[in-house]
């Protein structure tokens, strides 16, 4: 495990940039559609900002995948791998193919910034 954070204030689009941004300037891709819900027809937009302390996100090393999702099966905690990092961009997808946003890491970092000081 290289990183986790609990999907709090601002939900899971502000969480995953608080970890790209915390973990020294990594991007993101991500599709909406493969996270964990118990609502049908949940719109993506209330997918990526809804808050729940109760969700965490977790990044694993490409090379540790295997063992991590083989753990949380064994445990019965319910998981789904959303995407991958790396990269200078954030890329959000629906549905596989659908892209609802994509953003130059950099510009996330100056927004950040401009909103909360750098504070992370």
């Amino acid at each position: 495990m290289t990183a986790s954070m609990d999907i709090g204030v601002g939900g899971l689009l502000t969480t995953l940039s608080k970890m790209a941004l915390i973990n020294g300037g990594v991007g993101f891709n991500i599709d909406l559609s493969r996270v964990p819900t118990d609502e049908c027809g949940i719109d993506p937009t209330v997918l990526a900002f809804s808050e729940t302390n109760a969700r965490y996100v977790v990044e694993v090393r490409n090379k540790d995948i295997d063992k991590a999702t083989s753990i949380l099966t064994d445990l019965g905690v319910p998981f789904s791998v959303i995407g991958s990092s790396g990269g200078d961009y954030v890329v959000v997808r629906w549905g596989g193919g659908r892209e609802l946003m994509t953003l130059k890491l950099n510009d996330l970092k100056t927004a950040y910034n401009s909103l909360w000081g750098g504070a992370l």
